[in-house]
């Protein structure tokens, strides 16, 4: 190939490359938004795991100026577990 081809060649090279990172973006347009939520979910997450007191405090004021409400959810949250536990033992067996 004599210097010509090859410049020739790459700029097809180059036209391809940009057709192909412009395809690229227009399909994953769909994914910018259910991907912008979970990143977002992702920043509360690390932000709990770096104020870990805070969801406490939130526990102990509930129980605190609403116990019956703590109660309830405890106990719903106990059933949802053993729940759980009973299939995943159905699940192992």
């Amino acid at each position: 190939m004599n210097r010509d081809e090859l410049l020739l060649r790459q700029q097809v090279l180059l036209a391809r490359g940009r057709q192909l990172r412009l395809k690229l973006a227009l399909e994953t347009e769909a994914l910018k938004s259910p991907l912008a939520r979970v990143d977002g979910v992702q920043r509360g997450l690390a932000w709990l795991y770096r104020h870990p007191l805070v969801p406490l405090g939130a526990v102990v004021a509930v129980v605190l100026w609403r116990p019956s409400i703590a109660i309830r959810f405890g106990a719903s949250a106990l059933s949802a577990w053993q729940t759980y536990q009973r299939l995943q033992r159905l699940l192992r067996s």
